[in-house]
Order: C-alpha cells, then structure tokens, then sequence
C-alpha cells in the first residue's frame, strides 16, 4: 500500500513539473521576444506590471498547489528576484524604449552577462580563476565594447545602451546569489515568489507614475 502511494506520489510530482517547467521556460524567454515587440504599444513600467501581474497569477497557485516551502529562503528569493526581473528586464525595455535595436541588446546581454558573472562569482570565492582566464574575461569585455561604440554616438541610444548594461549587472548579480542562496530551492516557489516580489515592486510604481499602455487592436 505504501509503496502504491509512493508511485502515486511521484507520478503527481512528475506530471506537476512536466507541467510548470515548459511554462516558466515560456514566461521568460518571452520577456526578450515580447518586450521587443510591446515596447512600440506600451512604455516599460506599464509593460512590466503586466508581465509580472500576469507571470505571478500562472506561477503562484502552482508552486502553492505543488511546490515545497518548506526551508525556503523567502527573503533571499526577494532580493534574487529584485535582480533578474526588475533589474534585469527594467534594464532591458528601458533600453528599447530609448532605441536599442533588439540585435544590440542581445549582444549586451549574451555577450557580457557569461563575462560578468563568471567574474563576480570568482571574486565572490564560488569560483576559482588564474591568468588565462582572467585574460579571456577581458578580451571578451573588449570585443562586446569595440561591438557597442559605434551605438555610443546618438546620446538617446547611448543612454538606452546604459541601461541595457544596468540590465545585463541585475541578470549577472542575480544569478550569482541565486547559486550562492538560494541553489537548492524549488523552482516553483523560486519562480513564484520572485514573479510576486517584482509585481508587488511594479505594479504599485504603475498605479503612482503611469505610462503609456495601448490595448486596442
């Protein structure tokens, strides 16, 4: 009998994480894509509150119908969500908003985040670096910054490009305590709670300042 609950037990789990996993690979890979896309119909604080509100409804009634809380650093995963998301993707449509093409914030982001969090987490003791690699990290940093000069010309862009890179530090900082924090939480009540910390930071933000947001079809 126990071993039937046990089986059971497990096949739930399975199903449950075949579910949610598809769906959070989904809710951020979409915050690339879309904010591509929204930021002409919508300004960033507005478009934010909705991806957050909106990821935060799908996320939290499954980590709280699935997920395991127990042990769970609620206080850290604040502070990790406050990086990847508000930080990371304020960053990021900021950025579009004042006119970085979508090639050129993936060349911040793609190119410079490895870069950085490898030596944040070197410098943090999590890792172990020498000579060759610090030498790799630099041209790396050279050549993503001979990429971004010619952008630096138009001062609006060079803002954005400023701000995509205040973006790409919230994904590297963020990443680097995620590991050090918070590396065996469940993903589910990770994913949640960060959603829920950033929508409780954003939407309220929306509700005072405003912003541009264009639903009609």
């Amino acid at each position: 009998m126990r071993l039937i609950a046990t089986r059971a037990a497990g096949t739930v789990h399975l199903m449950s994480d075949r579910l949610f996993l598809p769906i959070f690979i989904l809710l951020w890979s979409s915050g690339y894509v879309v904010g591509a896309l929204a930021i002409e119909v919508a300004d960033p604080l507005p478009l934010l509150a909705v991806r957050f509100t909106l990821a935060s409804l799908v996320l939290v009634p499954l980590a709280l119908r699935h997920g395991r809380w127990r042990g769970a650093p609620l206080g850290r995963l604040a502070v990790v969500g406050l990086l990847l998301q508000v930080v990371q993707f304020g960053g990021i449509y900021g950025g579009f908003a004042l006119g970085v093409p979508a090639g050129l914030s993936a060349l911040v982001m793609l190119g410079l985040a490895p870069l950085v969090t490898t030596g944040l987490a070197i410098g943090s003791g999590q890792e172990h670096g020498d000579v060759r690699l610090w030498s790799g990290l630099a041209v790396g940093v050279v050549g993503v910054a001979l990429s971004l000069a010619p952008e630096l010309g138009d001062a609006r862009v060079g803002v954005g490009v400023l701000l995509t890179l205040v973006g790409m530090l919230g994904l590297a900082g963020g990443t680097v305590l995620q590991k050090r924090w918070v590396g065996a939480a469940d993903l589910r009540v990770s994913a949640a709670v960060q959603n829920a910390t950033a929508a409780v930071i954003v939407a309220p933000a929306f509700a005072v300042f405003g912003g541009h947001l264009d639903v009609s079809l």
